[in-house]
């Protein structure tokens, strides 16, 4: 675990990178109903993966809203086993988080996470 890392969320988002279409799955478990369960591990810590989109480069743009001024640390993983974190991000002053993962063409898939400093 990482210093000063106190929770994550429970999401996870996979883009598939290869081929032309990008498709966006939350990575948790349905519930009875079939929806999507999507409780946060700590509700103090209310961040949420609004967007992830494909750039005409094939890398990936995240976008999220978290608190502002709290650093958050993107995380991203091919297989959900072994996260590694590859960026730290400041949300602005609307608790707004921008990243783009330049190294997404070298991956056929990746899930991505935020912990919370």
């Amino acid at each position: 675990m990482m210093s000063g890392v106190t929770a994550t969320t429970s999401f996870g988002y996979l883009a598939e990178i290869a081929g032309a279409a990008t498709s966006l799955t939350q990575g948790l478990p349905a519930n009875d109903n079939g929806a999507m369960n999507s409780t946060p591990a700590s509700a103090n810590i209310p961040v949420v993966i609004a967007s992830l989109a494909k750039q005409a480069d094939g890398s990936m743009e995240l976008r999220a809203s978290g608190v502002p001024g709290r650093t958050y640390f993107i995380q991203a993983c091919e297989t959900l086993g072994a996260w590694a974190t590859i960026s730290s991000q400041l949300a602005d002053a609307n608790g707004v988080i921008v990243f783009v993962d330049q190294d997404a063409p070298n991956y056929t898939s990746r899930f991505y996470r935020l912990a919370a400093e």
